[in-house]
Formats: structure tokens, C-alpha cells, sequence
């Protein structure tokens, strides 16, 4: 078993290298590389779109291996020392593999229960509703404290495993308290709250995996940059020792999360975003979603209109 450099990375930390961008491989189109004789024509590399498919699967698999990032690892609390694990969210079903406003088709989509079956880790599945939450999937209502017969259930697993998602596309990407609300949602931690930041179920699905597991791993399956600066700081969440961001992974970018878990795959990526404390101090915060925040409104028919007036220093995506 490989064992991970031992690494705390700041939350706030700005990284260097390429984004991860295997939303991309849906595995529907075929590759071409070359001009063949008459204009529109091209020379495919593959002989079938099987084998293109394949191919593109593959290669999603290869950047998702590189390109997940190890946000938090402390105590060399991964790679897992066994492999049983309780599994806890809304993001378990309801998981991201790509983002909004294109036509995008999963063919064979590998999820985070398919990453873990593959990779031989048994699990326990908890506190998953079920149900699709749009555009992000954290449940709709804060979770009731565990049962007798669940904490049997989870006697031997090594570790929590809990899974948030968000989505992102046109007029949805960054919705303000009022979005939240618009969308049905309880629990959002305040009026100005927003939907890059946890809300006050995924708080208490992590306080009840912090306070019933002596290690806890965060999976992020987002695109945009989240406001986590409560989960670098100790004190609030003590045995949450390890993060992994894995964006959107694609079709079957997921696989590798695995691969990570069990230490067959040690994660290289890095972000290329700031993941900011509080985004209320960032200059895209004046422009966020219906600016209701500085007492405008930025209505545009059903959505909202973003203007970018912080030019360079300009956030969004």
C-alpha cells in the first residue's frame, strides 16, 4: 500500500497547475485529427465509435487519476487501512458529472458507489434522500440524529465518506439566500447565504460523521470554488482529516476516487482557484447573483443578468 506525503494544504491556497476538465469526455462523439481530400472531410483515428468511446474513457480516466486534488490529509489519514467505509449524502446519487446549459449524455456513468464497488471498499449507505435537489444536491432537510440500529450498521467502518455536490451553468451558478429559497430549500445558513458555501444540513451531516467516526473524508464534486474555511480550521470539525476535491469527473472520472482511497493512485492535482475564506470580501461578491447583497437587483427575465465590473479581478467561473 502506497502512503501519501503527509500534506495539510491551506484552504486558501492558490495553485499552479492545469484545471481539471474531464467533464468534458461524455463519450458521444468520435475523434478526428486530420483533412482528408475534400473540404468537411477528416480522417478518424479510431475505426469504429466503440473504439472512440473507449479511447475517450479511458482518457477521462487518465485525468481524473491526475488531476482529483488531495485538499486536506492529515494525520496520513489516507490512503484507508481497510476497506470498509459509511458513505452519508445527498451527493452519493445525486453527483455532478458535468455542468449545465450544453446537451450532455453520460454513457455508462460511473459514480461515487460504482468507484468504491470497483475499487473492492464495502460500505454503508446513510442519510441519502434520495431525491434530486436542483441545481445541487444537499438535501432538503437536516438530518435526525442516528439510531441504535444505524450506529450498529456503522460498527467497523474505518472512515465517514461525505459526499456535496454542485452544479453550475447559465443564470444558476452562483445564486444568492433568495436563490436557495426560490429553489424550495431549507436549512440555508443565512438570508445572504449561497450556494458555494455549506449550508445547515451538510454542517449537521458533518457534525454527526465528526461526532460518530474517529476519521472523516469530504468529497467536492463541484466546479466552481467553494467557500470551505470552516474545514480548515480544526476546532470545527476535528476528525474531518481528509478532503478531495473532484470537480466534475465526466463519465468515468470517478472511478479514480477509488483508486485514490485505496492507494493505488496517489493524487497529484492542483487547484487553479483560490478557495477564499469568505466571499463577501472578494470583489465578485458586489456582482453575485441578484445583487440583492447591496441592495440592488440584477433581474433578467427568470434569471439573473451578471455584470462584470471588477474586470480583471473578475470570479465567477
Amino acid at each position: 500500500m502506497k502512503t501519501f506525503k503527509k500534506t495539510k494544504i491551506n484552504f486558501v491556497a492558490t495553485s499552479l497547475i492545469l484545471a481539471l476538465l474531464v467533464g468534458l469526455f461524455t463519450g458521444i462523439r468520435p475523434a478526428v485529427t486530420a483533412r482528408a481530400d475534400g473540404p468537411g472531410d477528416y480522417m478518424s483515428d479510431y475505426a469504429s465509435l466503440a473504439e472512440t468511446q473507449a479511447a475517450e474513457r479511458g482518457l477521462n480516466q487518465e485525468i481524473a487519476n491526475e488531476g482529483f486534488v488531495l485538499l486536506k490529509n492529515d494525520d496520513e489519514a489516507l490512503p484507508l487501512k481497510t476497506r470498509k467505509v459509511t458513505i452519508m449524502g445527498n451527493g452519493v446519487r445525486n453527483w455532478r458529472g458535468y455542468g449545465l446549459g450544453s446537451g450532455v449524455e453520460l454513457a455508462d456513468p460511473q459514480s461515487p458507489v460504482t468507484a468504491l464497488q470497483q475499487a473492492g471498499i464495502s460500505y454503508t449507505l446513510a442519510y441519502d434522500s434520495g431525491g434530486t435537489v436542483f441545481p445541487h444536491s444537499t438535501g432538503t432537510s437536516s438530518p435526525a440524529q442516528p439510531t441504535a440500529a444505524q450506529l450498529r450498521d456503522w460498527e467497523g467502518s474505518e472512515a465517514a465518506i461525505v459526499f456535496i455536490s454542485r452544479s453550475g451553468g447559465e443564470n444558476i451558478s452562483n445564486l444568492d439566500g433568495d436563490g436557495y429559497y426560490d429553489l424550495g430549500i431549507t436549512g440555508i445558513a443565512s438570508p445572504t447565504g449561497h450556494i458555494l458555501q455549506l449550508d445547515d444540513n451538510e454542517r449537521a451531516l458533518l457534525k454527526i460523521a465528526n461526532d460518530n467516526f474517529e476519521k472523516v473524508v469530504l468529497v467536492v464534486n463541484s466546479a466552481n470554488a467553494m467557500e470551505l474555511d470552516e474545514l480548515a480550521d480544526d476546532e470545527n470539525y476535528p476528525n474531518v482529516k481528509a478532503a478531495i476535491w473532484v470537480g466534475m469527473p465526466g463519465v468515468q472520472g470517478y472511478n479514480a476516487l477509488g483508486r485514490i482511497l485505496t492507494g493505488e493512485v496517489n493524487p497529484s492535482g492542483h487547484l487553479v482557484d483560490t478557495l477564499v475564506r469568505d466571499l463577501r470580501f472578494d470583489p465578485t461578491w458586489y456582482n453575485f447573483g441578484n445583487n440583492s447583497q447591496t441592495g440592488g437587483t440584477h433581474a433578467f427575465g427568470d434569471g439573473y443578468a451578471v455584470f462584470y465590473e471588477e474586470g480583471i479581478y473578475v470570479g465567477y467561473k
